[in-house]
């Protein structure tokens, strides 16, 4: 069995996705797509607040929400709030996923013992719901990799990197470069 094909093979979760949008923007393409084999897609988008405090932090939300359910959009993507991304687990027992993206971990302030920290034990809940070929990526700001020491963390926590490069998936313009972190 061969590495999942990132460019055709959609069963992912976004973790962290603040008001959705990004989650919204890579369905409508997924769904627009031309690409006969992205036609059984799935897209899993969650966000670490609850409903309400979703709604409160970021009122263009609700029209994201309601666009996610309409039907164009509702047999492929899911959005589950209340999500801590340490404890994937916990959220989604009995499932994997191909791909795992989070968009600019961040813990609100500054603090490079506990964004390690952080990252450490998000790539370990990563593993407990990732396929056995699938991939987390990861959007890091301008030098965030350097600044959190990015390759020591993840050197110590026994993650394999055969290569972290920088990537821009054809289906979405990004802002900044996203790096790509194998784990095995």
């Amino acid at each position: 069995m061969g590495a999942v094909d990132p460019l055709l093979t959609y069963d992912e979760i976004f973790i962290g996705d603040g008001n959705l949008s990004f989650s919204l923007a890579l369905s409508r393409r997924l769904r627009d797509s031309s690409v006969e084999s992205l036609n059984d897609w799935s897209v899993t988008a969650t966000t670490f607040d609850t409903t309400e405090k979703l709604l409160e932090k970021y009122p263009e939300s609700n029209h994201v929400l309601q666009e996610m359910a309409s039907a164009r959009l509702r047999d492929h993507v899911r959005v589950q709030n209340d999500v801590d991304a340490i404890h994937l687990s916990e959220a989604f027992a009995d499932e994997v996923f191909d791909q795992i993206v989070f968009n600019f971990p961040h813990l609100g302030f500054e603090d490079l013992l506990r964004h390690q920290a952080f990252l450490s034990h998000l790539f370990e809940s990563c593993k407990d719901v990732l396929h056995e070929f699938g991939y987390v990526h990861i959007a890091l700001a301008e030098s965030q990799e350097f600044g959190w020491q990015l390759y020591v963390t993840i050197s110590c926590d026994g993650a394999a990197l055969p290569c972290i490069v920088p990537r821009r998936p054809p289906t979405v313009a990004l802002h900044r470069p996203m790096f790509c972190f194998a784990l095995i």
